[in-house]
């Protein structure tokens, strides 16, 4: 029980320290050029969907 209780705050930390660290990037690229940003959420997108597809592929 406990370690299912630890795993579950420890997971909500790291979605909250996901989230800010988006908004902390954000912050900071808002006065790059914009070829920075569009790499950063290029390469940030690719990444996602990439551990999208491999965690789909290895539930089935």
């Amino acid at each position: 029980f406990q370690d299912q209780h630890l795993k579950g705050t420890l997971l909500r930390q790291q979605k909250r320290k996901l989230y800010l660290m988006a908004f902390a990037f954000f912050i900071l690229f808002y006065t790059f050029p914009a070829g920075m940003v569009l790499y950063w959420t290029t390469s940030n997108s690719l990444q996602l969907i990439k551990v999208i597809f491999l965690r789909y592929r290895t539930s089935t």
